[in-house]
């Protein structure tokens, strides 16, 4: 007769559990309909077709306004709304991500709240 012991049960329990965990969506992939565009063969008729600001334009923008430099610049669709997210370098070095609003005005979405000045 096989007799399964108390430290195999609970290996194989502990198995499990992480391969459910493994197998399931990240709480936060559930619900999002967001899709980028990674490659630019793919987004620059995108840009083009739907009349979004030129990635040059947004490089511009982002040294001018955020006195920083572009590294990575990725478009994205969510829903019928398109964005881009940056991956920008600051001028002491720091690196962040950026979201603006592809279609224009360029402002971003994520800026940091400051408070107003009395």
């Amino acid at each position: 007769m096989n007799h399964i012991g108390l430290r195999s049960t609970c290996a194989l329990g502990a198995f499990l559990i992480a391969a459910l965990i493994a197998l399931s969506p990240a709480p936060a992939a559930i619900g999002q309909s967001v899709r980028c565009f990674e490659d630019w063969s793919d987004a620059a008729p995108i840009v083009q077709s739907e009349g979004l600001v030129p990635a040059r334009e947004l490089q511009s923008w982002v040294r001018k306004r955020l006195k920083g430099k572009v590294i990575r610049v990725t478009l994205c669709q969510d829903g019928d709304r398109y964005i881009y997210r940056l991956l920008v370098r600051e001028p002491k070095g720091r690196i962040r991500n950026r979201t603006v609003e592809a279609k224009g005005p360029l402002v971003l979405k994520d800026a940091p709240h400051k408070p107003s000045r009395r």
